[in-house]
């Protein structure tokens, strides 16, 4: 049985590897279509594994794992999990994964959960609809306002999830 969290570490070290030079772009793509397979293989087999499972940790890896995989399937899960009570997906969970496919289908994302990086390291937000309310939006689903977000993506924040300012 393939755990999500063994996967996850998998797709972590590819990345990491990516990232010092360690592999090419290519090998990279290969072995992140790999995990994905691997994972979309181990959701459709032992199931998806709900926030309400009582492993959280597994939880986590799988939604981690669902971002990094292809936006037909994240499609396919998010139209299951719009199906269910909030105490298996967690909103800001569904935040980021709605907003990753809107920006695979290069539409403005709701939440402004997806960002790049710019030459400089400067953090560069994907389109966002409708900014000005972007952080009522992501009050709803209980994650910090887009500065903190920012604050928490250069590693001056802890957590992404509301503060006293949303509350």
């Amino acid at each position: 049985m393939e755990t999500f969290s063994n996967l996850l570490k998998e797709d972590q070290n590819n990345i990491k590897l990516f990232r010092e030079g360690k592999i090419s772009q290519n090998e990279f793509n290969m072995e992140a279509d790999s995990i994905s397979g691997k994972y979309i293989k181990a959701c459709q087999s032992q199931g998806f594994l709900y926030k309400d499972s009582g492993d959280l940790e597994e939880y986590r890896a799988g939604i981690v794992l669902l971002l990094h995989a292809p936006t037909q399937f994240i499609e396919e899960m998010l139209n299951k999990f719009t199906l269910l009570d909030s105490g298996k997906i967690d909103p800001a969970d569904l935040a980021y994964l709605i907003d990753k496919v809107k920006v695979q289908k290069e539409e403005k994302q709701v939440y402004g959960t997806q960002f790049k990086k710019g030459s400089n390291g400067e953090i560069i937000f994907l389109p966002i609809d409708s900014k000005r309310a972007v952080d009522e939006r992501r009050k709803a689903v209980g994650v910090c306002t887009l500065d903190e977000y920012e604050a928490f993506i250069r590693g001056e924040r802890d957590s992404v999830y509301k503060t006293k300012q949303l509350l």
